[in-house]
């Protein structure tokens, strides 16, 4: 398990994205949100950073017996596509959920 706070916190502060970031909101939803944000003055400064996680079955054969797991990937929103579709780490795993093996057949 890794905490995603921890991994967002490591994306922004890399250099190699730098410029890679983009800070505007788009959507209704990320207005509301940017505007209740503003209103507390202790996140003067701050910036919402959405956290998109999602998940791909898959086998893991070596030294498992074919378990299968479900990896949970994590990246943040606000980064720009050419990013994460370019293989440069913006895409981390946070965490695998197991499947356990069961000896009854469900129907």
């Amino acid at each position: 398990f890794r905490d995603p706070c921890a991994m967002a916190h490591n994306i922004l502060a890399n250099p190699a994205y730098k410029d890679e970031i983009d800070y505007y909101c788009l959507g209704y939803h990320s207005y509301s949100v940017k505007d209740t944000i503003s209103e507390v003055p202790e996140t003067r400064g701050s910036s919402l950073v959405p956290i998109i996680l999602g998940s791909d079955k898959t086998t893991v054969s070596v030294g498992t017996g074919n378990n299968e797991y479900y990896p949970l990937y994590a990246l943040i929103g606000n980064i720009c596509n050419n990013v994460w579709h370019a293989h440069c780490n913006a895409l981390r795993i946070i965490g695998f959920l197991a499947i356990p093996k069961s000896m009854y057949v469900h129907i």
